[in-house]
């Protein structure tokens, strides 16, 4: 739905059209039915509107008031079971040992691989004995650190060489969940930025981010971007089938 919702959005800021903008107020709706975080990326829009858009500020003000009063009902609930919801999400602040202000930090930007990539944790091969590295934990190891390389470069290649206007809408939809997690990870001392589950916030604007500088190499006949676009394309289906597979979504379900 998030991945809906942007292009909704993107859709209102170059066709200004009314049957785009019930679209995206009804899709912005929905989304923070789905969840509350989404306003994190809704509030990446309003900033890019403000920022870039000021003469869609009128009608955005409209589209998100509908957004408020349809939510409203909803986040009275919310509100009202503040403390029942705030006990149940105890478990991630749990950690008795101090976390330093970079960890967090770091741990979204090393496990952004994830986004494409739901294999073993390329990092688990350091877990082990020399002896004991699985072909497994080496293969995942290559992959990922291959796929980090890659993704950095990508936002060497959105500051350097991405329009202004492209370049501030896809910042603006990774930096306020990114962000988000972040500061949340410091208030309640935990470590759960970077758990792929909470990256999906950011998700799009990675992918967005990557694939625009890959194809931009690929216009230029480059064979070797072309098949690292390929790659990621496959292992990214591969990794869909095995979330499924494992049924990550009943984790909740499992732990009770």
């Amino acid at each position: 739905i998030l991945v809906v919702l942007h292009y909704f959005f993107v859709q209102i800021i170059h066709r200004n059209n009314i049957k785009w903008w019930f679209a995206y107020t009804l899709i912005a709706t929905l989304s923070l039915y789905s969840s509350p975080i989404s306003l994190i990326i809704i509030l990446g829009h309003i900033v890019f509107v403000g920022i870039t858009r000021k003469d869609l500020l009128q009608r955005y003000g409209i589209s998100m008031l509908v957004v408020f009063l349809a939510y409203l009902p909803w986040a009275l609930s919310l509100f009202f079971k503040l403390d029942a919801i705030t006990s149940a999400l105890s478990w991630q602040s749990k950690n008795q040992h101090y976390v330093a202000f970079w960890l967090p930090f770091l741990g979204q930007c090393l496990y952004l691989v994830s986004i494409f990539s739901f294999k073993l944790d390329y990092l688990s091969a350091f877990d082990q004995t020399s002896f004991n590295i699985t072909p497994e934990a080496i293969s995942a190891l290559i992959f990922n650190t291959i796929a980090l390389a890659m993704i950095s470069l990508s936002f060497l290649f959105l500051f350097k060489e991405t329009k202004k206007d492209i370049k501030i809408f896809l910042l603006l939809i990774i930096i306020p969940g990114f962000m988000f997690y972040y500061i949340n990870d410091l208030l309640r001392n935990g470590v759960t930025s970077w758990w792929w589950r909470y990256l999906i916030f950011i998700a799009p604007g990675v992918i967005l981010v990557v694939t625009n500088s890959l194809s931009k190499k690929i216009e230029k006949g480059s064979l070797l971007y072309f098949v690292c676009y390929l790659a990621l394309a496959l292992v990214g289906i591969s990794s869909i089938d095995s979330i499924a597979k494992a049924r990550h979504w009943h984790i909740g379900n499992t732990m009770n």
